[in-house]
């Protein structure tokens, strides 16, 4: 058993701080990069945990893979989210995390004696909520996602999750109930190897003309274009949008647009991907619906209209997702835009 804790652990380890090393080489300007580095960099130090080791090795190693789970929660949700910020919500996750977590640490470093029960109770519970608010993300976003590959890829993200979550789970209380609860991390190491082995062979490509001493040409992103084929289709979706506002319906879906275009819905969401540049039906609409409220904003003749009025006349269910939605978009609330707008005419 312990043959195989160290060589699973090692390996975990090894590939992890392995893509940390490509992964700052190479992408760092990416803020889901960043983010992942962080998980890698956490992960890493809670493998690398040896029972044995002098205090001055282990409580560097300790204090760092406290937060490895939070880590995995931002990154994972700054992957399937383009225009992910970190916000006071995920600020909170991570210190509530780090509150329950930390004293364990302690423990075993020496700092502190043993914890109550229930604190234990509560730890898992902070646990399953980061990782349920994760898989509701995560599933919640299919339907809006345009990108056929990254769709794809939510199903199989969210059944690993479960998946690696239920057999930490399981083999973690077997292990427990053997008395030999203290080879948990060869379960999560066990759990961890292959999703990065397959992150690594998912982010990394063999360029032979290296090896050849070759350059490599580096291919230009193509842009966007209406196939032929697409072209009255693409027609329709123009007059429905500009012409009859279909935008500003409360509620609209994809399904829905793909029904009142006449064309099937993953059609639809290859014509808006692949020939108009969207990578999310939010922000297709969002196009037109800001592009809407800004115009009614810096129209002096409507300076006492409502935000909450131009929000839902604009498509907008309520006046926080609109607030959301403009401020990531300009970078200022509706009221400082109006404010602005009206003060620069006057």
């Amino acid at each position: 058993m312990e043959t195989v804790d160290v060589v699973l652990r090692v390996a975990a380890a090894t590939l992890l701080l392995t893509f940390l090393g490509l992964a700052i080489r190479d992408a760092w300007r990416k803020k889901v990069v960043r983010f992942m580095c962080l998980t890698a960099f956490s992960l890493s130090a809670l493998f690398l945990q040896i029972p044995d080791a002098p205090l001055w090795l282990r409580t560097p190693l300790r204090l760092i893979d406290a937060c490895a789970i939070a880590f995995v929660w931002w990154s994972a949700l700054a992957l399937f989210d383009e225009d992910f910020e970190l916000n006071l919500t995920h600020w909170l996750g991570l210190f509530a995390y780090g509150i329950c977590v930390y004293p364990y640490r302690f423990i075993d470093l020496g700092w502190m004696n043993i914890l109550p029960l229930w604190w234990g109770y509560m730890t898992d519970g902070v646990t399953f909520l980061l990782i349920g608010h994760l898989i509701w993300k995560v599933a919640s976003g299919f339907q809006e996602d345009l990108v056929n590959r990254r769709r794809r890829f939510r199903i199989l993200f969210v059944s690993l999750i479960i998946i690696a979550l239920l057999v930490a789970v399981v083999g973690e209380n077997m292990l427990q109930a053997r008395g030999i609860g203290h080879f948990s991390l060869t379960v999560i190491a066990a759990v961890t190897l292959p999703i990065v082995i397959l992150l690594i062979a998912w982010v990394t490509q063999l360029q032979p003309e290296r090896l050849l001493f070759q350059s490599v040409e580096k291919s230009t992103p193509k842009p966007p274009s209406i196939d032929p084929r697409d072209a009255a289709s693409h027609t329709r979706l123009l007059a429905l949008m500009e012409t009859d506002r279909v935008w500003a319906e409360p509620g609209l879906t994809i399904g829905l647009l793909s029904e009142k275009v006449g064309l099937p819905e993953h059609q639809l969401r290859n014509l808006i991907n692949k020939g108009m540049g969207y990578r999310n039906f939010a922000s297709f609409l969002n196009g037109y619906r800001l592009t809407y409220a800004k115009s009614v904003l810096s129209d002096p003749k409507q300076a006492r209209l409502p935000v909450l009025t131009i929000a839902m006349d604009a498509g907008f269910g309520s006046l926080a997702p609109f607030n959301r939605a403009f401020k990531a978009a300009e970078g200022v609330t509706p009221t400082a835009f109006r404010t602005k707008a009206l003060s620069d005419q006057s």
